[in-house]
């Protein structure tokens, strides 16, 4: 062929080479104007991120200034504040965090500009070095015969060249795995972004209720303190309500121990005694009119009989107490009792009583002109269910002490009983009926006595005899006194208490015989 064809071999490899190295340059330059566009994109998002960042930072720090002024004015309030805090501090904890991560990002896209840069400048620096070879390939075409040297540099250049492209494919390979990891940072990033978007969300939301509890509370405080300030007036006004009840209480319920005292209650032995006094001077101080109304002289025995017949006859009947109310002055609470006493002349007013009330009058009238070497007592005495009165006078006498023992309600004085006597003559035969006076009323009893359709009589229980006049019996011992009235009359196996009573006197036994023995030690 010659030197000609093979000049022309060689322009035509030469022209393939260039136009493959064209090719390639253009399909790099696609590639690497996408990539750049990616990049460039990227580049948009991040700073759509920035800025979204940079939002989310000046909303985190309104909301880090609201959070410190509603520390600063709720700080009092309730553990859940506190648990916020932490959980503000937790998300402020988080935004640094992604902070950081922005700041990595921010320094990997820029090394990836940088490096873009330098693989741009690589491909410019390429494009120059390309448009400098069709130069050298057109002097090469003009100049072919004395250009065969620098063809071989061409050669060289062109594998360079290659390896350069190889280089930047290499790089560029690289930059699309970077891209991809950017890409899933990116899309961590947002996903972390939305997060804290929602979490700021929630804490908003939590910051809008707690600034609506905290003015509920405000309000609640306000009317918690309008109650208080009411409340004190109220105290203060109940105080002083106190303090009058206090006294009006303290009047009340020495009104209720006196008043108490007067119907027998009492708390204590020594309170009895002491009620039993005050009851014994006071019956005698009203029974002194009695007295003189009345008028008994003569002795004991005879003062005695005719006080137990004026009033088993002429003042009075028998007649039960009514349950009664009183007030318990140590727990103000209400009770009953169905044995109140009586002072003499309301007995006598009322014209009754029942055993304890006829049984005072009696004691009263004898104690208020007994004489001296006479002593009275008023005797009570239980025995199972039983409760009774009676009085037990003692007379001295030159012979001996003479004992009394008078029971009005039971009509009995030392085994006599008073008796109304009616008599009725039918067929020539005279019928007597005796009634029990105790069972009668006194207006009655005066009525059959004045019209003579009644005669008192005395009935002797030992004889079982009736008669208008009796000589006055006595017993020479105490005990025999009490035990003819008790035992054998009232037919009671004995007692379990029984309480012997003088003005200053107050003595509890067990039996009969301890009451009889202290009574003929001290009568």
């Amino acid at each position: 062929m010659g030197d000609i064809g093979v000049y022309r071999s060689v322009a035509i490899a030469l022209t393939i080479l260039f136009v493959a190295a064209t090719t390639t340059a253009a399909i790099l330059y696609t590639r690497l104007y996408s990539a750049t566009m990616s990049l460039l994109h990227a580049k948009d998002k991040l700073k759509t991120t920035e800025a979204s960042l940079a939002k989310c930072r000046d909303k985190l720090r309104a909301a880090e200034k609201r959070i410190s002024l509603l520390e600063s004015n709720i700080s009092r309030l309730t553990e859940d504040n506190q648990a916020l805090t932490g959980r503000l501090k937790a998300c402020v904890s988080e935004n640094k965090r992604l902070e950081a991560e922005n700041r990595n990002l921010t320094a990997r896209l820029r090394m990836l500009q940088d490096r873009y840069r330098a693989l741009y400048e690589n491909y410019t620096r390429l494009q120059s070095k390309l448009q400098e070879e069709i130069m050298a390939y057109t002097s090469v075409l003009a100049k072919l015969n004395a250009t065969e040297k620098r063809l071989e540099a061409a050669l060289a250049e062109l594998a360079a060249l290659r390896s350069n492209y190889t280089r930047l494919r290499n790089s560029y390979n690289s930059l699309q795995e970077r891209y991809a990891a950017l890409k899933e940072a990116y899309s961590t990033l947002t996903e972390k972004l939305k997060a804290a978007q929602e979490n700021y969300t929630r804490l908003r939301n939590a910051y809008d209720l707690l600034l609506y509890d905290k003015q509920r509370l405000q309000e609640e405080l306000t009317a918690l303190r309008d109650r208080l300030d009411a409340a004190e007036e109220k105290l203060a006004e109940a105080e002083e309500n106190l303090t009058t009840l206090s006294a009006e209480y303290q009047e009340l319920r020495s009104l209720v121990y006196q008043a108490d005292s007067w119907l027998g209650v009492y708390n204590s032995t020594e309170a009895e005694a002491r009620f039993y006094t005050m009851l014994l001077n006071a019956s005698i101080d009203t029974a002194k009119k009695l007295v003189d109304l009345l008028g008994y002289s003569g002795d004991l025995g005879r003062r005695a009989l005719e006080v137990f017949r004026d009033v088993t006859v002429y003042l009075t009947e028998y007649v039960p107490d009514d349950y009664v109310r009183y007030v318990n002055p140590e727990t103000l609470e209400l009770g009953t009792i169905d044995n109140v006493w009586q002072l003499p002349n309301e007995t006598y007013i009322n014209g009754g009583g029942d055993c304890e009330d006829l049984a005072l009058l009696v004691y009263s009238v004898l104690a208020a002109n007994s004489r001296p070497g006479e002593k009275l007592y008023l005797v009570l005495f239980n025995s199972l269910w039983v409760g009774h009165a009676i009085v037990l006078g003692v007379e001295k006498t030159p012979t001996g002490p003479q004992y009394y023992a008078i029971d009005p309600a039971g009509n009995w004085f030392n085994g006599l009983s008073t008796m109304l006597r009616l008599e009725a003559k039918a067929n020539d035969t005279m019928w007597y009926l005796y009634l029990n006076p105790a069972e009668m009323a006194p207006r009655l009893k005066r009525w059959l006595l004045d019209r003579r359709f009644a005669t008192i009589v005395y009935r002797d229980h030992y004889t079982q005899t009736y008669n208008e006049t009796v000589n006055i019996p006595y017993y020479t011992s105490a005990f025999t006194a009490l035990d003819d009235l008790i035992v054998r009359y009232w037919e009671l196996p004995g007692v379990d208490k029984i309480i012997v009573i003088a003005p200053n006197v107050y003595k509890e036994f067990t039996s009969i015989t301890d009451a009889a023995k202290w009574i003929e030690m001290h009568g």
